[in-house]
């Protein structure tokens, strides 16, 4: 692993504080959306239901549903089922573009061994 250092020239730089986050129930119905007319993929017809990368990106919340738009159904699935938890997502609507998510195992949340915990970006 290589650690990569950035200067960046908005938020994090300026120390800005995250407004709006929350803890609300989710479940993955809100991560589904219907297919549009005039759109073209394959398979779907106009009102056709079709899981949506997108869903959930522009939230900032504390728990919930892992969110990264690089990823498919099932992986999103099977990381929300797994033992892990969302500790933290900065949505975009906070940082403007991508998701940064905190994740942790149970264990070491119970055992608050925060040293285990994951970060990850994912941006379109």
């Amino acid at each position: 692993m290589t650690r990569i250092i950035q200067e960046h020239g908005r938020w994090f730089f300026y120390g800005c504080l995250v407004n709006d986050i929350f803890n609300e129930k989710e479940d993955f119905s809100s991560r589904y959306r219907y297919c549009e007319a005039g759109e073209d993929l394959d398979g779907y017809d106009e009102g056709d239901m079709l899981w949506d990368p997108y869903a959930g990106n522009k939230k900032s919340k504390i728990y919930g549903i892992y969110t990264h738009c690089q990823k498919h159904e099932e992986t999103i699935r099977a990381i929300t089922q797994e033992a892990d938890v969302l500790l933290l997502q900065i949505g975009e609507d906070f940082t403007g573009a991508g998701v940064w998510s905190v994740q942790i195992d149970l264990v070491s949340l119970i055992h608050r061994r925060f040293q285990n915990c994951r970060f990850e970006f994912g941006v379109s």
